[in-house]
């Protein structure tokens, strides 16, 4: 079984503000990629039809959920999104007592889906998304929507933080301290592959070089496969990536940091592999590194139906916590229970609030 600890004063079936990390002390080591875990249960009534919707406010006496909710998915299905969320969907599903019909309602990054959910504004529908994307979205001249306004969370499932990986072997650095230490000792020798030339990954680069004074080349390739595999071929020095998606060129390479309040994953990174903060005299926020998923619904139906949107928090933080979740989530060839990063309502707005306000500052490097 996982040895999982979760850090909350809280009991589960509140919503009030806790930030709750659940990790596991005992990571596996071992390579590879990213599994899913079925579990779906069919049915598309959006539940106006038959009595699910009603006059009164959500009271707890209306019968909600009467047919099944409708989990809005904005990317395609398959995806990191659609995994994540089906992963927990049958623990949400055994809380709330009604299944999930998922809905898949691609394009336009997460902005169509989100507009469906904000117009439409049912109480029976709900939406898994991407931070990272929705609040990249908000850098628009013309935002279509507002994330913070327009939707009410229910939580935040995923939080996977970002590191800095080098190829194992190379003695000219072996943390973050020691990299920037040869950066300034060399300008503009060492090279850095990421997956894009714009976004978080770059972000987080463009900080260091600022914050430490230093000069390095960021060499952004056509996709994160490609800036990890260019890692391991020599043709680059070191990548930024993220925890879990560079287990797959682990056994070539040595993380020289983490961007998180501490280091959860030492059964991956190895042990002592530094937070960037713990060794750096120059912070970077954390959010500026982050990959976070969070559920939400409409605010306006969440308004409307007070009670019903209790239901679903409440149902969301149980089965988030549930023990038997991240057993199964430890179970595959890799063990996925560290990824888990729950935050009740507030607090993931405030951790969105604080991601916008780190993409504000530095518009051009993330849209």
């Amino acid at each position: 079984m996982t040895d999982c600890v979760i850090r909350s004063s809280m009991t589960l079936n509140s919503h009030n503000s806790r930030r709750s990390f659940i990790t596991n002390a005992g990571i596996a080591g071992s390579v590879g990629l990213l599994g899913g875990l079925a579990g779906c249960l069919g049915g598309d009534d959006d539940g106006s039809d038959d009595g699910g919707s009603s006059d009164d406010g959500g009271s707890s006496g209306d019968g909600f959920p009467s047919s099944p909710l409708t989990m809005v998915i904005p990317t395609g299905e398959g995806g990191g999104q659609d995994t994540a969320t089906r992963q927990l969907a049958p623990y949400f599903e055994d809380e709330i007592g009604a299944n999930l019909s998922f809905d898949y309602r691609a394009g336009a990054s997460h902005r169509i889906g989100s507009r469906s959910i904000i117009e439409r504004a049912d109480s029976y529908e709900i939406m898994s998304t991407n931070a990272t994307t929705q609040m990249a979205n908000m850098l628009d001249d013309d935002p279509q929507y507002d994330v913070q306004t327009d939707f009410a969370m229910i939580g935040n499932q995923i939080g996977e933080s970002g590191c800095f990986m080098a190829q194992d072997g190379d003695d000219r650095f072996t943390d973050v301290a020691e990299f920037i230490d040869y950066a300034a000792d060399n300008p503009g020798e060492l090279n850095v592959s990421t997956s894009n030339p714009t976004g978080r990954n770059v972000l987080t680069l463009e900080l260091m070089k600022l914050n430490e004074n230093v000069d390095f080349n960021i060499v952004p390739y056509e996709g994160g496969s490609e800036a990890r595999t260019a890692l391991l071929q020599g043709e680059v020095d070191a990548t930024h990536t993220n925890i879990f998606t560079g287990l797959g060129i682990a056994d070539g390479s040595q993380y020289l940091c983490v961007h998180a309040t501490e280091n959860r994953w030492e059964g991956i990174t190895g042990t002592g592999v530094p937070t960037y903060n713990d060794v750096m005299s120059n912070e970077i926020p954390n959010g500026a590194a982050e990959v976070r998923r969070f559920w939400c619904m409409s605010q306006d139906a969440a308004d409307e139906y007070p009670d019903r949107y209790d239901m679903i928090v409440d149902a969301f933080a149980n089965a988030i916590q549930n023990q038997s979740y991240l057993d199964d989530l430890a179970e595959g060839d890799v063990d996925e229970s560290g990824m888990v990063m729950y935050l009740d309502p507030e607090e993931t707005r405030q951790a969105n609030e604080e991601m916008l306000s780190v993409y504000q500052e530095y518009p051009d490097l993330v849209a």
